[in-house]
């Protein structure tokens, strides 16, 4: 993965389950920007938390961030205003063994659980922080592993 990178260095064992809340819930962007890795450790649909994403939003939120980014400002939020986008949410639902590989630039949430429970491991890859505060190194890793990868994962028929 080379220098500069620091590849799943936070893992995450998630049990959600119904009635359980968090932020992740709302749909938002990571002020970090991220590669992140869900792997589902059971079948995960619409009704027990499955990651829902829009296709294409990276685009809004580097415009929206340019700024921040190149002098290495971290925002204060990272809520989306719906009311100025036209929203085509995805859900990506699939079996035990799923991987989804996502950059978080592209606006995401996970769905509330209904019935059931959602199992999965979430690991984070991002650029050193050095690295980071060099938007170009920033603008590389994005196009490397930006929306190509999402289109290709959700292109597969799970």
């Amino acid at each position: 993965y080379g220098s500069g990178m620091e590849f799943n260095h936070e893992l995450f064992f998630c049990k959600d389950v119904k009635g359980t809340e968090h932020t992740s819930q709302n749909l938002h962007y990571d002020r970090t920007p991220t590669l992140k890795f869900f792997l589902y450790l059971n079948t995960v649909n619409n009704v027990n938390g499955a990651f829902h994403c829009v296709p294409g939003s990276h685009i809004e939120t580097r415009i929206f961030e340019k700024a921040n980014r190149e002098n290495g400002v971290k925002p204060a939020s990272n809520r989306v205003d719906l009311s100025k986008s036209q929203l085509n949410e995805v859900s990506v639902d699939g079996n035990a063994g799923t991987l989804i590989i996502v950059h978080t630039d592209v606006w995401h949430r996970a769905n509330p659980i209904v019935e059931g429970e959602r199992l999965l491991i979430r690991g984070h890859t991002r650029l050193t922080k050095n690295i980071r505060k060099n938007y170009s190194s920033f603008s590389k890793m994005s196009k490397m592993i930006g929306l190509p990868w999402l289109k290709k994962v959700l292109s597969k028929k799970i």
